[in-house]
């Protein structure tokens, strides 16, 4: 049997085992859809204490834990500050991360930070892992201008995420550690292996489209990365899950003006989107707006997209106009 089909039978026969009742996915986002309408109403100790709840269940999601931090930090309750930032710093948070982040909160600048950030932790992440990932953005990223090269470049990276699925499973967050975008000591595994992901769906969309799914509800790989690999992915009875379906955004900026689904669109994206327990397309918008007009650096909704345009050939209208076609409206923020 040919080496490449090793990725399909070992994670299909995992999946052959029945889930029992909801998937992972389901009870995880009925929980953080209540604790991100406390984010809302601004009720941070209540969001704190509900993640706190949340993580000693299931792992949580770095995108989660970020916020999770952020509510203790604005709620001011000391043990969940310090219990949230060393979950990051096991998860190979640098020093960094927490200082630009939240460098205007008094605690990281405190004698207790200083401690805590020089205690020996155990890390979580996998050191063998995060090492082959590493390798495989060089070979991904070696040349993609040349078509032969970069087949050839796709097909050495797909054996050995096999080899790594065979040893130690499907890589999840929880193997990859916390990724630092900063502009020093960067660490970004799991935005690494999402472009490694996006390029080996593209080459093979029915073949990640018979196990991305599945993954994303066992929550082996989170909503954000299943978001962003749909659109390269194939199933049968395949519904679109964001207005836009590639890049997979829900809203576009135009200008100053924002363009999301118009009413039909939305109704059908939004029944498509609950079968995979993402949230509506409006209450995406209110966490987006939230997130956008806060003074803290929260990670809820999503970013606006932002389309450049040239005012000489197009006007504003003239384009609103054109993405009108396309069942994207101008929206009230």
């Amino acid at each position: 049997m040919h080496k490449t089909s090793i990725i399909f039978i070992i994670v299909l026969i995992q999946f052959a085992i029945p889930l029992n009742g909801q998937s992972f996915l389901e009870r995880y986002t009925k929980q953080l859809f209540k604790i991100e309408d406390y984010i809302l109403l601004e009720e941070y100790c209540e969001a704190a204490n509900y993640y706190h709840k949340l993580s000693l269940e299931k792992f949580i999601y770095n995108r989660d834990l970020h916020n999770a931090i952020l509510s203790s930090l604005l709620c001011k309750d000391l043990n969940l500050i310090e219990y949230f930032s060393l979950e990051a710093l096991k998860r190979g948070a640098p020093n960094e991360y927490f200082e630009e982040n939240f460098n205007e909160f008094d605690f990281f600048s405190s004698e207790i930070w200083d401690q805590l950030k020089n205690i020996e932790l155990p890390f979580t992440f996998h050191t063998e892992i995060r090492g082959k990932i590493r390798e495989m953005i060089k070979v991904d990223q070696a040349d993609r201008i040349d078509p032969s090269a970069r087949a050839m470049n796709d097909f050495k990276n797909l054996k050995v995420l096999n080899e790594i699925i065979e040893r130690y499973g499907f890589p999840s967050q929880k193997d990859l550690g916390f990724d630092y975008l900063g502009d020093s000591n960067r660490q970004e595994y799991n935005r690494w292996f999402r472009i490694i992901l996006i390029h080996q769906t593209k080459e093979r969309p029915w073949d990640f489209g018979s196990i991305l799914p599945e993954l994303y509800l066992q929550g082996i790989i989170s909503p954000q990365l299943f978001v962003h690999l749909y659109p390269y992915m194939s199933f049968c009875d395949q519904k679109q899950i964001t207005c836009l379906p590639s890049p997979s955004i829900n809203f576009l900026m135009l200008d100053d003006v924002v363009l999301s689904c118009n009413g039909d669109l939305k109704i059908e994206i939004d029944e498509a989107r609950s079968s995979f327990f993402l949230d509506p397309i409006d209450k995406q918008l209110e966490k987006s707006i939230f997130a956008r007009n806060s003074d803290y650096p929260w990670l809820i909704g999503e970013k606006f997209g932002l389309f450049h345009f040239n005012m000489e050939a197009k006007s504003l209208i003239e384009r609103i106009e054109t993405f009108k076609e396309h069942g994207l409206v101008p929206i009230s923020q």
